[in-house]
Protein backbone atom coordinates (compact mmCIF):
# COMPACT_ATOMS: atom_id res chain seq x y z
CA UNK A 1 0.00 0.00 0.00
CA UNK A 2 0.91 3.44 -0.14
CA UNK A 3 1.66 5.83 2.56
CA UNK A 4 2.32 9.33 1.29
CA UNK A 5 -0.51 11.47 1.05
CA UNK A 6 -2.74 10.30 -1.96
CA UNK A 7 -1.78 12.87 -4.49
CA UNK A 8 1.22 11.05 -4.39
CA UNK A 9 0.36 7.82 -5.24
CA UNK A 10 -1.05 7.09 -8.32
CA UNK A 11 -3.44 3.95 -7.64
CA UNK A 12 -5.01 5.71 -4.52
CA UNK A 13 -5.96 8.70 -7.30
CA UNK A 14 -6.75 6.42 -9.70
CA UNK A 15 -9.10 4.50 -7.04
CA UNK A 16 -10.65 8.08 -6.32
CA UNK A 17 -11.15 8.84 -9.88
CA UNK A 18 -13.01 5.93 -10.60
CA UNK A 19 -14.96 5.66 -7.39
CA UNK A 20 -16.16 9.41 -8.22
CA UNK A 21 -16.39 8.83 -11.51
CA UNK A 22 -19.37 6.29 -11.37
CA UNK A 23 -21.51 8.24 -9.28
CA UNK A 24 -20.99 10.87 -11.05
CA UNK A 25 -22.56 9.80 -14.49
CA UNK A 26 -25.19 8.45 -12.06
CA UNK A 27 -26.48 11.83 -11.21
CA UNK A 28 -24.62 12.09 -7.54
CA UNK A 29 -23.85 16.23 -7.70
CA UNK A 30 -21.26 15.91 -5.32
CA UNK A 31 -19.42 13.63 -7.49
CA UNK A 32 -19.72 15.88 -10.45
CA UNK A 33 -18.35 18.53 -7.96
CA UNK A 34 -15.34 17.02 -7.00
CA UNK A 35 -14.72 15.59 -10.76
CA UNK A 36 -14.69 19.32 -11.33
CA UNK A 37 -12.33 19.98 -8.50
CA UNK A 38 -9.60 16.68 -9.69
CA UNK A 39 -9.81 18.06 -13.23
CA UNK A 40 -9.32 21.68 -12.46
CA UNK A 41 -6.34 20.93 -10.42
CA UNK A 42 -4.63 17.32 -12.18
CA UNK A 43 -5.22 15.60 -9.22
CA UNK A 44 -5.26 12.27 -10.35
CA UNK A 45 -6.26 12.95 -13.70
CA UNK A 46 -4.76 14.75 -16.60
CA UNK A 47 -5.39 18.47 -15.93
CA UNK A 48 -8.15 19.69 -18.44
CA UNK A 49 -10.12 23.09 -17.62
CA UNK A 50 -12.42 22.01 -20.45
CA UNK A 51 -13.66 18.43 -18.72
CA UNK A 52 -13.68 20.45 -14.73
CA UNK A 53 -15.36 23.15 -16.57
CA UNK A 54 -18.26 20.39 -17.94
CA UNK A 55 -18.75 18.60 -14.54
CA UNK A 56 -19.00 22.18 -12.80
CA UNK A 57 -21.87 22.88 -15.27
CA UNK A 58 -23.21 19.98 -14.71
CA UNK A 59 -22.93 20.25 -11.01
CA UNK A 60 -24.14 23.81 -10.81
CA UNK A 61 -27.46 22.98 -13.26
CA UNK A 62 -28.43 20.63 -10.07
CA UNK A 63 -28.26 23.86 -8.16
CA UNK A 64 -24.83 23.52 -6.17
CA UNK A 65 -23.85 27.43 -5.68
CA UNK A 66 -20.30 26.82 -5.34
CA UNK A 67 -19.46 25.35 -9.01
CA UNK A 68 -21.99 28.20 -10.27
CA UNK A 69 -18.87 30.38 -8.82
CA UNK A 70 -16.38 28.41 -9.77
CA UNK A 71 -17.81 28.85 -13.61
CA UNK A 72 -18.19 32.22 -13.52
CA UNK A 73 -13.99 32.38 -13.01
CA UNK A 74 -13.28 29.12 -15.49
CA UNK A 75 -14.84 31.21 -18.13
CA UNK A 76 -12.34 32.83 -18.95
CA UNK A 77 -10.04 29.97 -19.38
CA UNK A 78 -12.15 27.84 -21.25
CA UNK A 79 -13.45 28.46 -24.76
CA UNK A 80 -17.30 26.56 -24.56
CA UNK A 81 -18.06 27.75 -28.40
Amino acid sequence: GCTKKATACPKAMRQLRDGTKRPAELGDNDAMYNLGVMYAEGNGVLQSYETAFGWYEKSSELGDREAMKILSRLDKFVSTK
